[in-house]
Protein backbone atom coordinates (compact mmCIF):
# COMPACT_ATOMS: atom_id res chain seq x y z
CA UNK A 1 0.00 0.00 0.00
CA UNK A 2 1.58 3.36 -0.98
CA UNK A 3 0.14 4.97 2.32
CA UNK A 4 1.01 2.56 4.44
CA UNK A 5 3.77 3.40 7.29
CA UNK A 6 7.41 1.36 7.66
CA UNK A 7 9.46 1.94 10.02
CA UNK A 8 13.20 2.83 9.70
CA UNK A 9 15.80 1.89 11.78
CA UNK A 10 15.99 4.33 14.80
CA UNK A 11 18.91 6.86 15.98
CA UNK A 12 19.33 6.04 19.78
CA UNK A 13 21.41 8.15 22.17
CA UNK A 14 21.89 6.85 25.91
CA UNK A 15 23.10 8.84 28.90
CA UNK A 16 23.44 7.53 32.45
CA UNK A 17 19.94 8.41 33.16
CA UNK A 18 18.07 9.04 29.95
CA UNK A 19 17.27 7.68 26.66
CA UNK A 20 16.95 9.34 23.51
CA UNK A 21 15.24 7.17 20.42
CA UNK A 22 14.81 9.16 16.85
CA UNK A 23 12.74 6.74 15.05
CA UNK A 24 11.99 7.51 11.49
CA UNK A 25 9.47 5.65 8.91
CA UNK A 26 8.67 6.18 4.94
CA UNK A 27 5.28 6.22 3.66
CA UNK A 28 2.10 7.64 5.12
CA UNK A 29 1.52 9.84 2.45
CA UNK A 30 -1.65 11.42 4.06
CA UNK A 31 -0.29 12.04 6.91
CA UNK A 32 -2.27 9.83 9.30
CA UNK A 33 0.23 7.62 11.19
CA UNK A 34 0.63 7.30 15.02
CA UNK A 35 3.96 5.91 17.34
CA UNK A 36 3.81 4.83 20.76
CA UNK A 37 7.17 4.22 22.73
CA UNK A 38 7.42 1.74 25.05
CA UNK A 39 9.72 0.36 27.57
CA UNK A 40 10.68 -1.81 30.40
CA UNK A 41 14.32 -3.04 32.21
CA UNK A 42 14.97 -5.67 30.96
CA UNK A 43 14.23 -8.66 32.21
CA UNK A 44 11.15 -7.62 34.06
CA UNK A 45 7.19 -8.52 32.61
CA UNK A 46 5.43 -4.73 32.36
CA UNK A 47 6.14 -2.28 29.53
CA UNK A 48 5.49 0.92 30.28
CA UNK A 49 4.27 4.31 28.00
CA UNK A 50 7.08 6.48 27.73
CA UNK A 51 5.99 10.15 27.16
CA UNK A 52 3.99 10.94 23.87
CA UNK A 53 6.92 10.92 20.77
CA UNK A 54 7.15 14.28 19.32
CA UNK A 55 6.48 14.69 15.83
CA UNK A 56 8.29 16.14 12.92
CA UNK A 57 6.17 15.12 9.90
CA UNK A 58 8.32 17.21 7.05
CA UNK A 59 11.22 14.84 8.46
CA UNK A 60 9.11 11.59 8.83
CA UNK A 61 10.66 11.31 12.02
CA UNK A 62 9.24 10.16 15.42
CA UNK A 63 11.20 11.35 18.74
CA UNK A 64 10.53 10.12 22.05
CA UNK A 65 12.98 10.78 25.52
CA UNK A 66 13.28 8.66 28.59
CA UNK A 67 13.97 9.97 32.05
CA UNK A 68 14.89 8.56 35.26
CA UNK A 69 16.36 5.40 34.58
CA UNK A 70 18.74 4.01 36.47
CA UNK A 71 22.66 4.01 35.54
CA UNK A 72 24.39 0.95 33.58
CA UNK A 73 20.94 -0.73 33.24
CA UNK A 74 19.34 -2.74 29.94
CA UNK A 75 16.16 -1.49 29.08
CA UNK A 76 13.75 -3.28 26.64
CA UNK A 77 12.34 -0.52 23.80
CA UNK A 78 8.99 -0.73 22.03
CA UNK A 79 8.13 1.69 18.99
CA UNK A 80 4.34 0.57 17.70
CA UNK A 81 3.38 2.77 14.69
CA UNK A 82 -0.64 2.81 13.98
CA UNK A 83 -1.71 3.49 10.58
CA UNK A 84 -5.33 2.99 9.22
CA UNK A 85 -3.65 2.68 5.87
CA UNK A 86 -1.27 0.09 7.49
CA UNK A 87 2.21 -0.66 9.09
CA UNK A 88 4.98 -2.58 9.03
CA UNK A 89 5.94 -4.64 12.20
CA UNK A 90 7.06 -2.87 15.30
CA UNK A 91 10.88 -2.41 16.34
CA UNK A 92 12.35 -3.37 19.24
CA UNK A 93 15.86 -3.71 20.76
CA UNK A 94 17.86 -3.94 23.96
CA UNK A 95 19.58 -0.33 25.21
CA UNK A 96 21.59 -0.04 27.97
CA UNK A 97 22.15 2.93 29.99
CA UNK A 98 26.04 4.61 31.17
CA UNK A 99 27.18 3.75 34.34
CA UNK A 100 27.12 6.39 36.74
CA UNK A 101 30.96 6.63 38.24
CA UNK A 102 33.53 9.00 38.90
CA UNK A 103 36.75 8.36 37.49
CA UNK A 104 39.25 6.80 39.87
CA UNK A 105 40.64 9.61 42.02
CA UNK A 106 39.28 12.29 41.84
CA UNK A 107 37.62 13.65 44.76
CA UNK A 108 35.42 16.75 45.53
CA UNK A 109 36.19 19.80 44.07
CA UNK A 110 37.45 22.67 46.19
CA UNK A 111 37.27 26.61 44.53
CA UNK A 112 39.63 28.96 46.38
CA UNK A 113 39.94 32.44 45.89
CA UNK A 114 42.59 34.70 45.87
Amino acid sequence: MPNSTVIGNPTIVALTRSITLVAPYTGDDNGDNLARLRFRAAGTATWRDAFPMDLERASRIWQGILYDLEPNTDYELLVEFADPDGSSAPWSGIVRTKPDFSPAGVGPTYVVSP
